[in-house]
């Protein structure tokens, strides 16, 4: 493909036409300057950076913030995006926010968040890859950028593709190409068109890719769009790879290599090459494919670019493994199992687990095979949760289904009774006009009829009430099965999980007795939680579906029950330096269930602990006030607002705030709470204040008290 004059070429011309002729050393000069050096974007990266440093210092000379911090930004995208230099990148950016910052330029400020966002993309740090480009889109929302705002639901749409989440990957693309289409930015959309191409790939929808593909393909032509057309040869040869058209393949990434070597694009040039390596290696010609792989294995790129990284090692390690050579296989697969292992992610160790467990077979190690193969099949099960909501999803149409065809049965009864009452309607009038002289005994009849008629609509209405109730009870049991499958598939999970995968390296001996002992109060920590949570699971589970707990009184000393459960959770409480404080008198006796008033206070104290900071305090106290015995935790915890505290009580619960070190919770804490304080004819209130801690009081009827 032969790129003559292009748009942008003639832009650059012009550019160099005006700046020849203009004499001035001034803020206009300096945005000339930023217009060329941008203009070189698609066309040499390395002059893109000569200019924006030349704009620089004439911005630094004639003391022009704006235009020094403008030029900045343009050094750090061409550094991140070509030269390949991270560092610098970063130290343009961070100079170039102080400056928009203090001037107030929100559009500069949010171009430096997307510049960092695309920065931590490459590293494949996504967390804060997304912290970045959602501060960018807030920004140029406010500033109704909507080129901006084009341009970050793309990256936050790219950074969902990375994590595998392609639902709202597709949702963030769709967005930005139909803002894109409304400013008719062509090559955008021809970006748009390529990631949205990206997507239907990874779901396996080839024809549609396909179809994106070949539109991308179609405009970056047209407008020798260079960057464009990189970006779409490679995908294209990407698309034709997973539809077994390998020459095609190899034909588009030979396009895109060659631009990309012409144009000096490095990063771009070595995806072409990964690209190559692995479609030579489909078609079993492994010179070659050894001969791409190690190619773009030599290329430094400057960044930690892991999922470029994770494909070399994984197809070196399988390219040695098919010509024989198990051993050097592995040892490329191992790196590559390291690399994934740090950034986590679990997309690729799907694939790793599975290939280090053939090749540690092939070479007779049964064991590592087996490990390999155990965590490849836990890695692969966390995969199974989409297809567990398909099913909830498939359960429940299938029960509205069943719900519409119940009633539809129901009408052809009522039909058919209807019609039977007309025949017999219909009798009864000939009888009465034929034999006149039995009028009498046919009125008695009648008579007869109607009054069981309305006994039987009677039923009939009596009937349709049980089977509403009937509905009503199974659509709540639904709920409530649904309520705690979504809980135990979700909080029960990741504790077990993390205890099986720690046993299982102590006995393959991946870890040490030491190390283990040092994981114990993790565990143990999280075993603590996994119990209470059980426990408030099993009574809450029991309340909904039996609608009733029997209340069994017994004499219950508040002050050492609360001890008890200070032992019990004392060493979360070690963990936060937080102190734990009785005060309830020892005399104090109530009579109440005990096992439900050991739950409550544990579920109060464990609620405190998850909402109190480091070096906090939580206090247990008791005293009588008005013939009622109140009990109060109290700490010095984050508090909480009038309309959160509001939410508390809620009847199914939905969803909790998380506790100041990250703590997970269900909501079902306090939920039971209140059931069993109901249960004893008593009440629960809150006293709390943001930054001020909370304050649960409980209160019996003293009529409880032995």
């Amino acid at each position: 493909f032969a790129f003559s004059l292009t748009a942008q070429q003639k832009k650059v011309n012009r550019l160099t036409g005006i700046l020849a002729n203009y004499r001035g050393n001034d803020t206009v000069k300096v945005a000339m300057l930023c217009e060329l050096a941008t203009a070189y974007k698609t066309i040499h990266p390395d002059t893109m950076a000569a200019i924006a440093q030349r704009a620089l210092k004439l911005s630094e000379d004639i003391h022009y913030e704006k235009g020094s911090a403008d030029c900045m930004s343009i050094l750090a995208k061409a550094y991140a995006s070509f030269n390949a230099d991270d560092a610098k990148a970063m130290k343009y950016d961070s100079t170039a926010l102080v400056i928009y910052s203090k001037l107030g330029d929100l559009k500069g400020m949010a171009a430096i968040y997307n510049n960092e966002g695309n920065i931590q993309h490459n590293h494949s740090e996504y967390k804060k890859a997304f912290h970045y480009f959602r501060e960018s889109l807030h920004l140029r929302v406010e500033a109704n950028d909507s080129a901006g705002i084009a341009d970050c639901y793309n990256n936050i749409g790219n950074t969902y593709y990375s994590l595998g989440h392609y639902a709202e990957a597709l949702n963030n693309q769709l967005n930005g190409l139909k803002i894109r289409e409304a400013m008719n930015d062509r090559p955008a959309i021809s970006n748009s068109l390529n990631n949205i191409a990206g997507v239907y790939c990874m779901i396996k929808n080839y024809k549609t890719a396909l179809q994106y593909i070949i539109k991308a393909i179609k405009i970056s032509e047209e407008d020798h769009d260079i960057t464009g057309s990189i970006n779409s040869y490679t995908n294209a040869g990407i698309i034709n790879f997973f539809l077994k058209n390998y020459n095609a393949a190899l034909e588009y990434n030979f396009k895109g290599l060659t631009l990309a070597n012409q144009y000096g694009f490095k990063l771009d040039g070595r995806v072409c090459k990964i690209q190559l390596a692995e479609t030579y290696l489909k078609m079993k010609l492994y010179a070659n494919a050894f001969d791409y792989y190690n190619k773009a294995l030599a290329v430094h790129t400057g960044f930690d670019n892991v999922e470029e990284d994770i494909a070399i090692y994984m197809g070196l390690g399988n390219a040695y493994i098919e010509t024989g050579e198990v051993k050097k296989g592995i040892d490329f697969l191992l790196k590559c199992f390291s690399v994934i292992k740090h950034v986590q992610y679990n997309v690729a160790m799907v694939d790793v687990t599975a290939y280090l467990a053939k090749a540690y077979a092939l070479n007779k190690n049964f064991g590592k095979a087996y490990f390999y193969s155990s965590l490849h099949t836990a890695y692969n099960d966390s995969f199974l949760i989409d297809e567990n909501n398909k099913k909830i999803a498939e359960t429940q149409f299938n029960y509205e289904l069943a719900k519409k065809e119940t009633a539809i049965e129901l009408l052809q009864k009522n039909k058919a009774i209807h019609e039977k009452e007309t025949e017999r309607q219909k009798i009864i009038s000939v009888g009465l006009f034929a034999f006149t002289v039995l009028m009498l005994i046919l009125l008695m009849n009648a008579i007869l009829h109607l009054i069981k008629e309305r006994k039987s609509k009677k039923l009939i209405l009596k009937q349709k009430d049980e089977i509403e109730l009937q509905q009503y009870a199974l659509e709540n049991l639904n709920r409530v099965k649904d309520k705690i499958f979504s809980i135990l598939s979700h909080d029960l999970r990741g504790p077990v999980i993390s205890l099986s995968q720690v046993l299982s390296m102590l006995d393959d001996e991946t870890i040490s007795q030491e190390d283990f002992f040092m994981l114990k109060k993790d565990l143990d920590k999280q075993l603590s939680t996994l119990n209470l949570f059980l426990d408030n699971l099993l009574h809450w589970s029991r309340a909904q579906m039996d609608g009733d707990q029997s209340v069994h009184i017994t004499n219950i000393s508040l002050a050492a029950l609360a001890d008890q459960n200070f032992d019990l959770l004392k060493e979360i409480a070690n963990q936060k330096y937080i102190t734990l404080i009785n005060t309830i008198p020892t005399k104090l006796i109530i009579a109440a269930d005990f096992d439900m008033i050991d739950l409550i206070l544990r579920n109060l104290i464990s609620n405190a602990l998850k909402f109190t900071n480091e070096n906090g305090r939580i206090e247990v106290s008791a005293q009588i006030e008005n013939n009622t015995v109140v009990i109060a935790v109290s700490d010095t915890g984050i508090g909480m607002t009038t309309e959160q505290s509001d939410a508390l009580f809620v009847s199914v619960p939905e969803r909790s705030r998380r506790g100041t070190k990250g703590e997970k919770g269900t909501g079902l804490g306090l939920l039971l709470c209140k059931e069993f304080i109901n249960k004893h004819n008593g009440s629960i209130s809150i006293k709390s204040e943001p930054g001020k801690g909370s304050t649960f009081y409980v209160r019996l009827p003293v009529n409880r008290m032995g």
